[in-house]
């Protein structure tokens, strides 16, 4: 029994958790008295694991007479466990892939022959655009990553609005990839003239690039961005804005 438990535990359950399982599995069916009894675990943690393997899928009860009664799921039902794991790493992954390319970004900050500068606030960002922007490099164009965040979407969906009216902004052929959530903000943008594509494909939160310039800005209730001017980070932000927009 004790080789038992411990491979319960190699695949997520507690020890308690584990202990009152099993006794289940011998008992049946029975109540909290009852496997404290068999179980050797303290009556506080038995309330507290039979709570957890409710919530996992893996114990069930019935209420009989104001008292409840529990009786085991299926053993097959452990699958669950591994199946919410593997789910919870590729969510993970999925965060990964998309920081990884801006604290490859940051990494290369101070490497030599670039140059950073941070802009906060509204309009800070507004002079970060007017900074990147100013100088035209001919046959370039302006490419931006946007991916959708409920609590700041407005906000951003707002400032780029008036952007959009903006001669130094809207005069580059542009191409811009956004989260798929964000297509029923675009569609309210009406003087845009922006080529645009919408992904679930994981993308950095918002980057903008143009020449041998990124803009990576931080959404938040002060924003905050940081305008990077090196040739190598922004190959590798172009590299994988072309990898996306030829899946999305």
């Amino acid at each position: 029994m004790q080789e038992i438990t411990k491979k319960l535990e190699e695949i997520g359950l507690t020890n308690a958790e584990a202990q009152v399982y099993l006794c289940l599995l011998k008992l049946g069916e029975a109540k909290v008295g009852q496997i404290i009894n068999l179980a050797k675990v303290s009556s506080s943690n038995v309330h507290d694991a039979l709570e957890k393997l409710v919530k996992k899928g893996l114990v069930s009860f019935i209420v009989k007479n104001n008292i409840r009664e529990y009786f085991p799921s299926h053993p097959q039902n452990l699958k669950l466990l591994i199946n919410k794991e593997k789910e919870t790493i590729k969510e993970k992954e999925s965060k990964l892939s998309s920081l990884l390319v801006n604290l490859l970004a940051v990494q290369k900050i101070n490497e030599p022959m670039q140059n950073a500068e941070v802009y906060t606030g509204l309009n800070g960002i507004k002079s970060g655009f007017k900074k990147l922007l100013q100088t035209m490099h001919k046959g370039q164009e302006f490419l931006f990553f946007y991916k959708y965040d409920e609590l700041n979407v407005k906000v951003v969906h707002e400032f780029f609005s008036k952007m959009d009216i903006e001669d130094y902004y809207n005069r580059l052929p542009t191409r811009g990839l956004f989260s798929l959530e964000y297509k029923r903000f675009f569609k309210e943008r009406k003087k845009n003239k922006i080529n645009a594509k919408f992904t679930n494909h994981p993308i950095p939160s918002s980057v903008n690039l143009y020449g041998d310039k990124v803009f990576i800005i931080a959404w938040r209730e002060e924003p905050i961005g940081f305008l990077i001017q090196s040739k190598e980070v922004t190959q590798t932000f172009e590299e994988l804005f072309e990898d996306v927009w030829k899946c999305s």
